[in-house]
């Protein structure tokens, strides 16, 4: 993280890259099972992706201001803490 790609960007071309993957598929095969998009479903959408984003960020914040094996010792414990 010191010599190479910001995490930010990092971040945007994961992100893009499962959307130009996952949305067309979901399009496609769930096409008949979708309830009908609704302005207070799209607002959970952006807030859910807006809260995915800041995780995403906050991640990258503490393996840069700490160790990589502290990092990954603490997603492991993700699952206990849901």
């Amino acid at each position: 993280m010191a010599h190479g790609m910001s995490s930010l960007i990092f971040i945007f071309y994961s992100n893009a890259l499962a959307s130009l993957l996952l949305l067309p598929s979901s399009f496609l095969f769930h096409r008949s099972e979708r309830p009908p998009l609704t302005f207070s479903i799209l607002c959970w959408l952006f807030l859910l992706g807006l809260l995915g984003i800041f995780a995403q960020i906050f991640g990258y914040a503490g393996i840069y201001y700490s160790s990589p094996t502290l990092a990954t010792a603490m997603v492991n414990l993700v699952p206990v803490a849901m």
